[in-house]
């Protein structure tokens, strides 16, 4: 595990735009106990210098491996995402609670990039994980895959606990 990959030289270069393209996996940004990162992961660095100002744009590729919420079969998921990182070492920002622009001292030669990127993979995570939208699910009976066949079960549609009001409701219409 290389971790210092993610930690970027900032302030030895000259004003303009420098480009890097690096390949990481789950352990470099300490995702290994998440199951769904088991291929690479492709970051596309924009590191643009300008003044006092270092800005650090990241597109963030790779291929997920999930379990679908509904039938529970494995599928690939294309996640694709970004992050952006201001610095400044402009006094002005030494003590104010900014989200968007953090202070950093000019004897900092390198900014770590492991926890944005961490933390953009893991907020880009669907909450609702589903092989397709029109995923149909395992049959509540059987537990059959209702994607791959269909089932015998009879299903009642209506759930039991409804039907005390069921029968108020067919009262109230009998009026």
């Amino acid at each position: 595990m290389n971790r210092d990959k993610l930690k970027i030289r900032i302030f030895h270069e000259e004003e303009g735009t420098i480009r890097q393209q690096l390949q990481v996996d789950a352990a470099e940004l300490s995702l290994e106990d998440y199951d769904e990162f088991v291929n690479p992961i492709y970051l596309d660095l924009s590191i643009e210098k300008v003044g006092r100002t270092i800005t650090i744009n990241a597109d963030i590729e790779t291929r997920c491996l999930m379990g679908c919420d509904r039938c529970l079969e494995p599928f690939d998921y294309s996640l694709r995402d970004g992050v952006q990182v201001v610095l400044s070492t402009d006094q002005q920002f030494r003590d104010e609670e900014d989200d968007d622009i953090s202070y950093i001292s000019e004897s900092e030669n390198e900014v770590d990039l492991i926890e944005p990127i961490r933390e953009t993979l893991l907020l880009s995570l669907p909450q609702k994980r589903l092989c397709e939208q029109a995923c149909k699910g395992l049959c509540p009976q059987c537990g059959k895959n209702l994607n791959v066949e269909i089932c015998q079960c009879k299903v009642d549609k209506t759930d039991p606990r409804w039907d005390k009001l069921k029968i108020l409701l067919n009262k109230n219409n009998d009026k």
